[in-house]
């Protein structure tokens, strides 16, 4: 096996949240293929406890520790000093040595970059065949948080989109192969960029259809006389955030006033002050992080999924389809996925449709099969991933 050096923005483990599913997948693929050499990174004390975790599959780890608060004040002198906060919360000097010395110890000509912010690290490594999975076009989300704030803070989004966009831009001429997670988003890149690439690409993602197993059982987290509604994701994220935000004030009332057994599960790590806020209400529960976000989705009476800004593609989407259950969803968290009947039922582009499928779904529920036949025609991760090793052989 060859030496391949991986570096990730993010553990790769446990695979619970969106970006960790994806580089979970791709490190056990090219661990198979490739011997790995991995730097990743920490941000999250619950992690902390999985630092052995990968161990077996990979010749060496080395983690960073991110402290959020010296990070932050960091990405913003980056932005100041005019580049981007985004490379800037992620450069450490004993990450730069430690490739370095990955590089020249074990003689690697081969290196795989999870995310934008880390090609930083290979700048003076040119020599390299270089890879990039983008994951989403990241720069956009800066775009679309620009223009959903206010001056001053939209000013700041507007200037990290565009120089995020010119550092993109440049990994895409230069690296041997780029990737996105959906054709949808390398052609918004493109479209952004104004120009093609002839080394671009994506590979979608799938799901663990043995651990997100409609046929599982699992005990209700949920009592007797609650019908759920269900939002699973990491609640410090503002898109996640904005979602449940708009559910609670714009659909979950006439909802329950049609039927007050209804109750809004919002499901999910770290909850910001605004989430945590909607748990006064009557009728809406903020569980913080959970230890299984399956018991959650296998009870409840619907699923939803109502993405005001989305980049990608929504993993929870799909992990609730696998558990058998209609997600009502906004187009923009169908965006990316592989078009489908099924998927324009579940679609609602305003506050009346959103409230009439959810009715309709919460009276008539998607049969599970449905659901199931979808997802393993398009899903399947070890498929999706096999165009990603033709693509570094031949580089």
């Amino acid at each position: 096996m060859k030496d391949l050096l991986l570096l990730c923005h993010r553990l790769p483990f446990p695979p619970n949240k969106g970006d960790k599913i994806r580089s979970y997948h791709l490190l056990k693929f090219l661990a198979e293929r490739w011997r790995i050499h991995l730097v990743t990174f920490i941000d999250d004390d619950n992690d902390e406890q999985y630092r052995d975790a990968l161990r077996d599959i990979c010749a060496s780890i080395h983690i960073q520790r991110i402290k959020p608060t010296a990070a932050k004040l960091r990405a913003l002198s980056g932005l100041l000093l005019g580049g981007t906060f985004t490379d800037a919360f992620y450069r450490f000097a004993a990450v730069q040595r430690e490739v370095n010395r990955l590089i020249e110890q074990h003689d690697i000509r081969h290196a795989f970059c999870y995310s934008t912010p880390m090609a930083q690290y290979l700048n003076a490594h040119d020599g390299l065949h270089r890879f990039m999975d983008f994951v989403d076009m990241d720069s956009y989300k800066w775009k679309q948080y620009s223009q959903s704030h206010k001056p001053p803070m939209s000013w700041v989004f507007a200037t990290e989109f565009r120089r995020l966009l010119t550092r993109e831009k440049s990994i895409a001429e230069q690296y041997d192969a780029c990737w996105f997670v959906t054709p949808e988003e390398q052609a918004l890149f493109e479209r952004e960029s104004a120009r093609q690439f002839q080394r671009l690409g994506f590979y979608r993602n799938g799901v663990d259809q043995q651990y997100f197993d409609a046929t599982a059982a699992f005990d209700t987290p949920f009592p007797a006389e609650r019908k759920a509604i269900v939002f699973t994701g990491a609640m410090d994220y503002y898109a996640n955030a904005d979602a449940v935000q708009w559910f609670a004030d714009q659909v979950l009332p006439a909802l329950r006033q049609q039927n007050p057994a209804l109750h809004f599960y919002i499901v999910g790590s770290k909850p910001a002050e605004r989430v945590q806020a909607l748990a006064k209400r009557e009728g809406i529960t903020v569980t913080g992080r959970v230890p299984d976000v399956r018991p959650y989705l296998q009870h409840a009476a619907l699923a939803v999924a109502p993405m005001r800004i989305a980049r990608g593609l929504q993993n929870k989407v799909l992990e609730g389809l696998s558990m058998g259950k209609a997600v009502v969803s906004t187009p923009e968290a169908l965006e990316g996925l592989q078009r489908d009947p099924l998927l324009d039922e579940l679609s609602a582009g305003s506050r009346a449709d959103y409230i009439g499928r959810c009715q309709h779904f919460l009276q008539t529920p998607v049969p599970v099969e449905r659901c199931l036949r979808y997802i393993r025609a398009h899903y399947d991760w070890h498929g999706n991933l096999q165009p990603l090793q033709a693509q570094m052989e031949s580089a």
